[in-house]
């Protein structure tokens, strides 16, 4: 509640100081969008994200970041409640604003991962997953989702664990799903 409340006045000075679609504003609205859905509370979340599609739809070419994250957070929320296919749509919708830039958003990516492993589409999500891996490792350019970045080529940590592991999950779900030895063994070398 203490989060909520101040988020409330920062929502209030900020509506006062800025344009309803400015970036401080849009951001706020994400903010709420981002404690309704931790508190489980998914109505209330996509409500806010809807308000930030809507503010970015109407924004400046500067805002389509919160575009971005917006779409992102509503493919998550949809994934959560196992509406793939609707899921999927704000996905493609959040890398269409995002193929508009020169690298692929990992985030965006690791969305995309889990709506396609969900849906059981191994290759599609490995895709998602190699892009997403050699748009932030210089040098990596993998022929085939069986290649993994060298050690020396990893600068985010933190963002290549995330990618890492999801793409060791889908291809351990892809091995129990098409009983894949060579899968599997790729996925404990993604593990190791």
């Amino acid at each position: 509640q203490p989060a909520l409340n101040n988020l409330k006045k920062a929502l209030r000075i900020r509506r006062e100081i800025y344009p309803q679609y400015h970036d401080n504003v849009l951001s706020t609205l994400l903010n709420f969008a981002r404690v309704y859905y931790d508190a489980g509370q998914h109505d209330q979340s996509n409500a806010y994200i809807d308000q930030v599609i809507n503010h970015a739809l109407r924004a400046a070419e500067e805002n389509q970041a919160y575009l971005k994250i917006a779409y992102n957070y509503k493919a998550i929320s949809l994934l959560n409640q196992d509406q793939l296919n609707r899921a999927e749509a704000y996905f493609l919708k959040a890398r269409e604003v995002d193929g508009r830039q020169l690298k692929v958003d990992a985030n965006v990516a690791l969305v995309g991962a889990n709506i396609y492993l969900k849906m059981k589409e191994f290759d599609q999500a490995l895709e998602e997953i190699q892009a997403a891996l050699a748009s932030r490792m210089v040098g990596f350019e993998p022929k085939h989702y069986y290649e993994n970045p060298a050690l020396n080529q990893i600068e985010d940590i933190s963002m290549a664990l995330d990618l890492l592991e999801m793409k060791a999950e889908i291809l351990f779900e892809k091995a129990n799903a098409r009983n894949s030895t060579k899968d599997l063994e790729v996925a404990l070398v993604v593990y190791q």
